[in-house]
């Protein structure tokens, strides 16, 4: 059968037995939901071209299933036979970051939104150091809990002003080395240890510093800013990128965004394009869970599938031989899951047929039956043809 008449016979077949009640709506909803924000949690990640490059490979095995080419199909089989450990291997990182997003939204925590004081008080800050060469690593907490990355440092829960920073961060004081933590409006510590970041590349310019504020940024929402004290230069780091900014007008600028994307209290959404920009996710999950249901469903639903089958023979009398039997083999329908059919091998097919009723030489007609046929037992046989075969018996 040429693949376009194997995809129409299925395709009819699919057709045959669909069906979608309430259950599947709501199945492939929440699952579009789940995919959705997964893709708005990867998309921000250097995990989106993997990602992407499993999906292509998806699309590649769905074909390979529908068209039936079995080389294709059972090179990716394998693969995806074990997808789910392949994916946690992958995105262990990603999964667990996402986990504790999800925990976040069950858990009322009340964080309070830094103010513009605050603000102000971090840039004149950073507007201080650039020109004396100070190194500085201040980090504002976003939604996400960042504690269990920060190691060492000194509890201070202080209101930030210009002169704290300074102070923290002059080459004579112990702490300068490490980094500040701002929750709100308050210094909760300084000093203290991060994450270095995996992108080596991206820092490879950069000091020790620069490659902790991109670690940190690399596992939470924070923003970190780092001054060099080498370079004089201010840069930023969030959602796993570091990039140098000019000045401290555009550190503001960031700095306000930060605030606007990651406080709801103090956002003013542009509404139009929030939900613009979300339907286009929810809608690109909403086909792909679809797909993955009919995928899915494809798989389970019942088919037909036709196969020639080799004769073979057994409990021949003794001295009596076989001179000559027709056909040499019978085409058989088989009934099974499509799933099944996509790992079963036709060459495990024979029709088995006993001869230990005959007692004569000369030509038999002998009926096949369905138990002749031997098969896995999720198949069952619809059809014969030719459902009688002749034998010819000497001795």
């Amino acid at each position: 059968m040429n693949p376009i008449s194997f995809l129409i016979n299925n395709f009819n077949s699919f057709v045959k037995n669909f069906s979608f009640g309430w259950n599947n709506f709501f199945d492939v909803l929440i699952l579009a939901i789940l995919i959705s924000l997964a893709i708005a949690f990867i998309r921000k990640t250097r995990s989106m071209p993997i990602l992407l490059g499993i999906l292509a490979m998806a699309i590649v095995y769905g074909f390979s299933v529908w068209f039936d080419f079995p080389l294709v199909r059972r090179f990716f089989g394998a693969f995806f036979g074990t997808f789910l450990l392949i994916l946690v291997i992958i995105f262990q990182k990603e999964i667990r970051r996402f986990l504790e997003i999800i925990g976040i939204w069950g858990i009322k925590r009340k964080i309070t939104s830094p103010t513009d004081l605050t603000l102000l008080s971090v840039s004149e800050a950073v507007k201080y150091f650039i020109p004396h060469k100070i190194g500085s690593l201040i980090v504002f907490s976003g939604q996400e809990p960042i504690e269990r990355f920060l190691e060492g440092g000194t509890d201070l829960n202080g209101e930030v002003s210009t002169a704290l920073l300074t102070s923290i961060f002059d080459d004579s004081s112990p702490g300068h080395d490490g980094a500040t933590i701002i929750k709100g409006n308050k210094l909760k510590k300084f000093a203290v240890h991060l994450p270095l970041g995996e992108n080596i590349e991206a820092v490879k310019h950069f000091g020790t510093r620069h490659r902790a504020a991109l670690g940190l940024s690399e596992k939470t929402d924070a923003l970190c800013i780092v001054t060099s004290e080498e370079k004089g230069t201010i840069s930023i780091a969030k959602d796993g990128l570091i990039y140098q900014i000019k000045n401290d007008q555009e550190l503001k600028d960031e700095m306000k965004s930060f605030i606007l994307n990651k406080f709801p209290e103090r956002r003013l959404i542009n509404y139009k394009k929030w939900i613009w920009q979300n339907l286009i996710i929810f809608f690109s999950s909403l086909i792909l869970s679809t797909m993955i249901w009919l995928g899915f469903n494809y798989g389970s639903i019942n088919v037909q599938r036709n196969f020639m089958v080799p004769l073979e023979f057994k409990n021949l009398m003794e001295n009596y031989q076989i001179n000559e039997y027709r056909p040499q083999e019978v085409a058989v329908t088989l009934s099974g899951k499509n799933i099944d059919f996509s790992s079963f091998d036709p060459r495990s097919l024979k029709a088995s047929i006993s001869l230990e009723k005959i007692f004569k030489i000369g030509w038999h007609k002998i009926l096949i039956k369905n138990q002749d046929i031997a098969r896995p037992n999720n198949f069952s046989v619809i059809k014969i043809d030719p459902s009688i075969i002749q034998i010819n018996l000497i001795n």
